[in-house]
């Protein structure tokens, strides 16, 4: 496990991530999977997965836990990742 995932969640500290990332967070944590989340938002893996790791950089966290098999990868939230897409769904409500 990278070191950022053991930070807690409580101590990301604010950073400027732009809206439209955020929303490339959520979706990709709704689908759990880099290729059902990039079609969802049409956009390519690629970018998706560049601008996700991007976000994790900024924040000093990695907010999903990929894992791949055989047939798919699978993009899971870490406890860090579940906090802080929580408090983006929260700011909608």
């Amino acid at each position: 496990m990278r070191k950022a995932a053991r930070m807690r969640a409580d101590e990301v500290s604010s950073v400027d991530v732009e809206l439209r990332d955020l929303r490339l967070a959520v979706v990709t944590s709704q689908h759990r999977s880099l290729r059902q989340a990039a079609e969802a938002l049409n956009i390519r893996q690629s970018t998706l997965s560049r601008r996700l790791h991007e976000i994790e950089r900024q924040l000093g966290v990695v907010l999903f836990e990929r894992t791949n098999c055989a047939s798919a990868s699978k993009w899971d939230p870490t406890f860090a990742g579940i906090k802080f897409l929580n408090r983006i769904v929260n700011l909608g409500n």
